[in-house]
């Protein structure tokens, strides 16, 4: 197994050219997937064991040139358990678990827990109200 160092800060992904671009690897999904949203850690190298070929059924690649692990869209729970059960490699497992994180985009992660500010305002509002019965005794 590749010893590989601990995945560093999660960004959205801009294509940075080196002096001689690599080939990328084909990918159909990732070819699928452009125009999405792009996240990407830094992942210092790929365990042995993994590889992202045209097979995967995933939008994701390693650029080693840069050394990035780089997903575009959304990533499910389902994707992420899938790229999760791929290695046991400490560094690569975080670094799937920031894009898992990453993938999601802040105003859709709200958009879906609007209960979170209803259960905030209910909360507040009996606190409100316990505190002025409290005083009116």
């Amino acid at each position: 197994m590749v010893a590989s160092s601990a995945a560093t800060s999660v960004a959205e992904c801009v294509a940075i050219p080196s002096e001689k671009p690599a080939l990328p690897e084909p990918s159909s999904r990732w070819d699928a997937a452009a125009g999405k949203r792009e996240v990407c850690v830094s992942l210092a190298a790929l365990p042995a064991n993994v590889s992202f070929d045209a097979n995967r059924p995933e939008p994701i690649r390693y650029d080693a040139a840069q050394k990035k692990l780089r997903y575009r869209g959304q990533m499910y729970h389902t994707n992420y358990m899938y790229l999760r059960s791929l290695s046991t490699d400490a560094a690569y497992g975080h670094a799937v678990d920031e894009l898992f994180a990453a993938s999601v985009p802040r105003e859709e992660a709200a958009a879906k827990f609007p209960w979170i500010w209803i259960a905030a305002g209910v909360f507040l509002l009996t606190a409100i109200g316990a505190v002025a019965a409290w005083a009116m005794r």
